[in-house]
């Protein structure tokens, strides 16, 4: 039945059980009859407003009450007119079940529906004519059955929206939610019938079913979704879209669909869905190519002093030897420092060379030459990216600060890494390819999981890594395509920007750093938060957060050494981000929230991080 069909089922049957208690002598057995109808009522209304597919049986089991009473309690009918009693009700049975299965209903339901109920009427009252001796009896069990009235007004109804109809409907317009959009042109594609001339209307659904429309993908090209973690593959197609009903409320996950040489990418990819409402995910064919389409910022980190050494190329560095190391390439530059891929006999390693910065370097490098060996300890796990060496010479760093480049050169200070052929976490999100798979959300956990297993070594150990965030993220290897996701496996990089519990914060990257980084010491819950605003980067492809221009604000303040500005800045900050209601994914929107809380005292430990999304997906990490 519908909301309203329901309704009228609880009017209709709270008034049968005062009716049969105020015009019928209260005998036990119609004391027991009144009541079994006001308590149906009740069990009823409870299963409705819990949205309960329960809710659906309580009419066939009234249905019931009746005739029982009359064959073995009343004795005032006879048996003939029992047996016409039940097989009439059964005219307003059949409709009633199915509306309750059908939903808005089928044409051939409404149909059917429909003709009963016509003759439902006509036939009750002939019954009434036909033994008027029986008049209480027939209004009881009959005019007043609790599931006529809410029968022939679902199925009439039904027949007023079930049936699509393209001519007549209003068109109805929708408001785009705030998604992404690829900003690319597209190919040339055969053209179908357009879903803005003839878009399909949902219809009320009532309370029971959740509606799906697809969008703009051609005739026999099936869109893939996941609702509550299992796969459908929706087929029924009409005016150009596919059609999908689920009968609960549910979460989803939507990804892109390939037909021919021609990849289709949706405009919404996960969502929450509640009883009753209609989800209307539009595909698009993705660029020729199909590959990175939307590049989040680098987001580099940024040290706390004015930069010391003028700009450098670190390609000066490629085809020469550093120590023992011979460069390749270079692979990239960061806030502190420049990658390089370099060869040593016949193994394949990552050298990060330090960006020299003013202030005070002599002591970070000192500190630093100090480190190196717990730092290439706290690389032995297998979340984290292996450190082997350290190479820090501070006599060739004060020298280069006072003008002897050629020392940087050729003796810079450098850190030499486990090689980690897969890329970076950032690269697969910027490829819609990944990033619009039925697969990515769980390998975002996954990832996330793994990273808290990393940090939460790195904490025991007493440090802090300063520096979590999608580009830190890598990959023992790069999949082809989304099913390879599966085998991968995530580490922690670049322990180069680590700093004891504690210590002095050097460095930051604003976006993915909490605001009172800048007034506090090193603590472990720093990097909690910016695994947080990993996890939401990853899930949503923005850096949104409400507090970014005061984090700058600081950060600026911060080097131009104006602290009553940045302490001005970050209480601004922290009002900001006590307002923002994040909303990414029922399943962890409330670990999200705690993560990302300007109260750095409840966020969760890296340990309970990884308790939480276990209790999400135990087969994670």
């Amino acid at each position: 039945m519908d909301s309203v069909g329901k309704g009228i089922y609880i009017l209709n049957l709270s008034f049968t059980g005062l009716i049969y208690i105020l015009s019928m002598r209260l005998s036990a057995s119609q004391l027991v009859l009144s009541s079994l109808y006001l308590f149906s009522t009740v069990v009823f209304t409870v299963l409705y407003l819990k949205q309960s597919r329960a809710s659906s049986f309580v009419p066939l089991i009234t249905f019931l009450y009746y005739p029982f009473y009359e064959y073995f309690y009343s004795g005032h009918a006879s048996t003939s007119i029992i047996i016409r009693e039940i097989v009439l009700s059964l005219l307003g049975l059949i409709p009633s079940v199915l509306i309750i299965y059908r939903g808005r209903g089928k044409e051939v339901a409404n149909v059917i529906g429909i003709l009963l109920v016509s003759l439902y009427l006509p036939f009750s009252i002939f019954l009434w004519l036909s033994a008027p001796a029986s008049f209480r009896q027939t209004v009881g069990s009959l005019l007043l059955n609790p599931l006529f009235i809410p029968a022939s007004f679902s199925t009439l109804r039904s027949l007023g929206y079930g049936i699509p109809r393209s001519q007549k409907s209003t068109p109805q317009h929708y408001a785009a939610q705030p998604q992404y959009t690829p900003q690319l042109s597209y190919p040339q594609v055969q053209q179908y019938p357009s879903y803005t001339q003839m878009p399909y209307q949902p219809s009320n659904t009532g309370s029971l079913s959740v509606t799906f429309i697809f969008r703009g993908l051609p005739a026999g090209c099936y869109p893939v979704i996941h609702v509550n973690g299992k796969r459908y593959q929706p087929k029924k197609y009409f005016q150009g879209d596919y059609v999908f009903y689920f009968h609960e409320g549910c979460t989803w996950n939507a990804g892109a669909v390939t037909c021919g040489a021609t990849t289709y990418l949706p405009d919404r990819q996960r969502g929450k869905a509640d009883l009753g409402s209609s989800v209307i995910i539009t595909y698009r064919p993705a660029p020729q190519g199909h590959g990175p389409s939307q590049t989040i910022p680098q987001s580099p980190s940024r040290p706390l002093t004015n930069k010391g050494l003028g700009n450098w190329d670190p390609n000066v560095w490629v085809g020469r030897t550093l120590s023992v190391y011979n460069v390749k390439k270079v692979i990239g530059e960061g806030g502190n420092g420049y990658v390089l891929k370099a060869n040593y006999s016949g193994k394949q390693l990552a050298i990060k060379v330090l960006k020299l910065y003013g202030g005070n370097p002599e002591a970070f490098f000192k500190e630093l030459a100090t480190e190196a060996s717990n730092l290439v300890n706290l690389s032995n796990h297998k979340n984290i990216v292996k450190v082997y060496a350290v190479k820090v010479d501070t006599f060739v760093i004060n020298e280069v600060l006072r003008g002897r480049a050629d020392l940087y050169l050729k003796d810079p200070p450098m850190i030499v890494m486990e090689f980690m052929s897969g890329g970076t976490l950032k690269d697969l999100l910027d490829d819609d390819m990944f990033y619009y798979s039925s697969k990515w959300q769980k390998s975002v956990l996954k990832a996330v999981c793994e990273v808290a297993q990393a940090l939460d070594y790195v904490h025991s150990q007493g440090f802090v890594h300063m520096d979590v965030k999608p580009q830190n993220i890598f990959l023992n290897e790069k999949p082809k395509d989304p099913s390879g996701l599966d085998n991968v496996e995530f580490k922690l990089g670049d322990l180069g920007s680590a700093v004891r519990v504690n210590g002095d914060v050097k460095q930051v990257t604003v976006e993915y750093s909490p605001p009172e980084v800048y007034v506090e010491k090193a603590k472990p819950y720093f990097d909690i938060y910016a695994l947080g605003m990993t996890m939401y980067t990853l899930l949503t492809r923005k850096i949104d957060r409400p507090d970014l221009n005061e984090m700058e604000s600081a950060f600026n303040c911060y080097v131009k050494n104006d602290i009553v500005c940045v302490k001005d800045e970050v209480i601004m900050a922290k009002a900001k981000l006590s307002r923002w209601d994040v909303s990414v994914d029922p399943q962890v929107d409330n670990l999200l929230k705690l993560m990302l809380s300007d109260d750095p005292r409840r966020r969760p430990t890296a340990k309970e991080v990884i308790d939480a999304i276990k209790r999400v997906d135990p087969t994670l990490c």
